[in-house]
């Protein structure tokens, strides 16, 4: 029997696969567990349109009760290890876990990750970071599959560089999928001190945020209004949203920046409530909202 490097399920709820907890049917969820398995499977679509991509489904809604457009989830895609002086991290590793190996190591630079959600491929299409830094500061290659060329190609760090922004890379430009990708592993610390500055950001991130609730990280991008960011959650509160709810889905009462599932929200809850954030902030203050969330 050869080993195709992936596996396809039929007729999956796809509730174990977003952070959301949204239930979802999908007609095929393909799996891959092999990076050449991956490849495979986008050589069976002409584009990446074609194809639902999820990681971690961090930050993902799915607005309807099912899908026929076949879903593809990196999440056995986990392999991360040292070679050539770098890490060779495959897409599914999670940012966690990514953090936690570099600490491991005795690697610096990567404590910012260990708390944000979702997994490296999501990180590196939305140039995933905080304060403290994005992930693309660390990149020094990435493997994709090429859509136009229906080839496995891999791009330095030179030709990256100049799509990379705020939530911008060049995985949003080009029509390809993320394999595994390259990254530096040359500034070292000392593991007590990285585990330390882990926990603190950690720490800091529980204290503010709701966990209690699943959510789906940070709703909308913070608008710039004359050339000042604007914090987001504040636009929600002086709209009277803190605590609104539609269905399921709520605005988060502890930190008004989330929205959270209080319990049996559908896509259809979320991406009302959603409607009604950006519909008040823009009447209130004349300011256009815009998703992080991906909506599929």
């Amino acid at each position: 029997m050869i080993d195709s490097g992936y596996c396809v399920l039929n007729n999956v709820d796809l509730y174990a696969f977003n952070s959301m907890k949204i239930h979802s049917k999908a007609e095929m969820l393909y799996l891959p567990y092999t990076t050449d398995g991956m490849a495979k499977i986008c050589s069976l679509f002409e584009s990446r349109k074609d194809i639902i991509l999820i990681g971690k489904g961090s930050n993902t809604i799915f607005s309807k009760e099912s899908y026929d457009a076949p879903v593809v989830c990196t999440s056995m895609l986990n392999m991360c290890e040292i070679s050539g002086g770098e890490f060779v991290v495959q897409s599914g590793v999670t940012l966690s876990e990514l953090a936690w190996f570099a600490q491991e190591k005795g690697v610096a630079g990567y404590e910012f990750l260990e708390d944000i959600p979702g997994s490296v491929g999501g990180a590196l299409f939305m140039n995933a970071g905080t304060n403290a830094g994005t992930i693309s500061e660390l990149v020094e290659s990435v493997a994709i599959y090429d859509f136009a060329s229906k080839s496995v190609k891999e791009i330095c760090s030179d030709d990256l560089k100049k799509y990379w922004g705020k939530r911008k890379s060049y995985f949003q430009q080009f029509d390809c999928c993320v394999l595994e990708c390259r990254m530096k592993a040359d500034v070292f610390g000392d593991r007590e001190n990285i585990l330390n500055q882990m926990l603190e950001i950690k720490k800091s991130r529980y204290i503010k945020q709701p966990r209690e609730y699943p959510s789906a990280g940070s709703v909308f991008k913070r608008p710039s209004v004359n050339g000042k960011d604007v914090f987001v959650w504040k636009l929600l509160e002086d709209a009277g949203l803190r605590g609104y709810s539609v269905g399921g889905a709520q605005v988060s009462e502890k930190h008004p920046g989330f929205i959270v599932n209080r319990g049996g929200g559908t896509g259809s809850d979320f991406v009302e409530l959603l409607n009604i954030c950006k519909s008040r902030v823009k009447d209130l203050f004349m300011i256009d909202l815009e998703e992080e969330w991906i909506i599929v």
